[in-house]
């Protein structure tokens, strides 16, 4: 598709876009999906209108096709061979995207780190945390406190106002060796890590992880992708050691930090209780210098 041609479907109506049928509506996101393939350099007002078309034209064909879904026969193999295609074009990607780029202007400090197709094809944004993030992180921390009773605080326990959590975020932004990301997909966040560094001179090399992952994503990499960003800051700003403390039968969490290098380094006795029930936890730790050598083998 050519960028007159490109034009001349941005100018669709809807109502033109209601009355066309299954297959007409196909072509045309077919073309764009094949205009974002073939070019590299894309404006961004154009990538934007773009992909609000798409989404018009997607709604519709999705309404044609609850009613071809009781009239198989008239499937055509290209048309069912599509849906699994559109997972892998960069339309998908708009979407994430679109909003991502107008909190990017909002929030200049902002900064996307990482992208990610997740294993249920969904698009997973890697960035750092900001000030307009407060009152979300806060919404999230106490929500996936009830995912379960790994972490060492339970729903709605952290009573932190929305400014305390937007100085808190300041401070692990100003701080050249802490760092504050969070994992974002489908405007929601899922996945948040901190990594804090010794305010004096003599431990300012040292710094301690903690992660979070909201439950319905766990074992689709975001933490994994969330630690070796925080590797990555570690590297580039002088911290050589990095700690971390996770429950003794939290398995899951327990194996990915072995994978990734950690060793148990002491146990931390009773050190949570729920009800009338003790919990150890394992404190863990790694060098970071041996990361890339690790990572080469």
């Amino acid at each position: 598709m050519d960028e007159k041609t490109l034009e001349s479907v941005l100018k669709l109506k809807e109502e033109q876009i209601n009355s066309m049928d299954f297959k007409k509506l196909l072509g045309y996101i077919r073309s764009i999906d094949e205009y974002f393939r073939s070019n590299s350099q894309i404006d961004v007002e154009v990538a934007l209108k773009a992909y609000q078309k798409a989404i018009q034209l997607l709604t519709a064909a999705r309404l044609r096709l609850i009613t071809l879904k009781g009239k198989r026969k008239n499937w055509t193999d290209s048309t069912q061979a599509f849906w699994p295609q559109l997972r892998q074009s960069p339309l998908k990607k708009c979407s994430c995207r679109q909003t991502e780029m107008t909190r990017m202007k909002s929030s200049p400090s902002r900064r996307v780190l990482k992208e990610r197709v997740l294993k249920n094809d969904r698009i997973c944004l890697f960035r750092t945390a900001d000030k307009e993030d407060a009152r979300r992180i806060l919404a999230y921390i106490n929500f996936i406190a009830g995912e379960s009773d790994y972490l060492s605080f339970g729903r709605n326990e952290l009573t932190l106002s929305e400014e305390a959590e937007r100085q808190i975020i300041a401070s692990f932004n100003e701080q050249a060796n802490s760092f504050m990301a969070v994992a974002e997909c489908e405007d929601k966040l899922i996945g948040l890590i901190t990594m804090q560094g010794g305010s004096k001179q003599r431990i300012n090399h040292w710094a301690e992880i903690a992660l979070s992952v909201s439950k319905p994503y766990w074992g689709m990499g975001i933490g994994k992708t969330l630690i070796e960003l925080a590797f990555e800051h570690a590297q580039s700003s002088g911290i050589t050691r990095i700690g971390l403390k996770v429950r003794s039968d939290n398995d899951r969490a327990r194996c990915l930090y072995s994978k990734l290098g950690f060793e148990i380094e002491g146990t931390l006795k009773r050190y949570m209780r729920i009800g009338d029930e003790y919990f150890d936890f394992y404190q863990m730790g790694r060098d970071v210098k041996s990361l890339s050598s690790e990572e080469n083998k």
